[in-house]
């Protein structure tokens, strides 16, 4: 099992990451709202679930970072995560795993931290449906709830089987909590 990109490349002398060709520079889908109206943080990615399920398939294991323009920050307190459904989703027994792996690329936070085996939204679902993951929820992953040690990147894998068609947008809802705070 390793950390893939759904874009390939290699990190340069300077840490920065390097692409060529006409596919490997498409614009990955995603961006952070920083300070909602109620303090919070959003951060949104678009997950193309089939080709996701083509990058980093279920027999394989491997976890692939979907957006490498978007990170939560050390610290951040993870309150929320939701499913919006932009292209009806399709895949016998798929589910989705969404968590972070460090900026290393390589280092698992934890990579079903976000969302662990999920599949509410999961086949012949409307368009525009939102699924909410709390804590508490069935299907949320362990670091809702919880406040994260490193910066981490985004990163998903088909758990039990692969997608065969679907696109969502992945949003996460954090804050940055004071020494007061906690």
């Amino acid at each position: 099992m390793s950390v893939v990109s759904l874009t390939t490349g290699y990190n340069n002398a300077d840490g920065l990451r390097q692409r060529y060709g006409v596919n490997e520079v498409t614009v990955q889908r995603g961006g952070e709202y920083s300070r909602l109206a109620d303090g919070r943080h959003l951060v949104e990615v678009t997950i193309d679930l089939l080709a996701l399920s083509t990058a980093c398939t279920q027999a394989s294991g491997n976890h692939c970072i979907v957006a490498d323009n978007v990170t939560i920050p050390n610290g951040a307190f993870i309150e929320q995560v939701d499913v919006l459904v932009t292209k009806e989703t399709a895949g016998s027994n798929a589910n989705l795993d969404l968590g972070l792996v460090d900026q290393d690329r390589t280092t698992e936070i934890d990579f079903n931290g976000l969302l662990a085996a999920a599949d509410a939204f999961n086949g012949g679902t409307d368009l525009g449906t939102l699924t909410q993951y709390n804590v508490g929820t069935t299907e949320v992953g362990a670091l809702v709830g919880t406040q994260i040690t490193n910066t981490g990147l985004i990163c998903a894998n088909p758990e039990t089987a692969d997608w065969t068609a679907g696109v969502i947008k992945a949003r996460i809802y954090y804050s940055m909590p004071t020494s007061a705070d906690v």
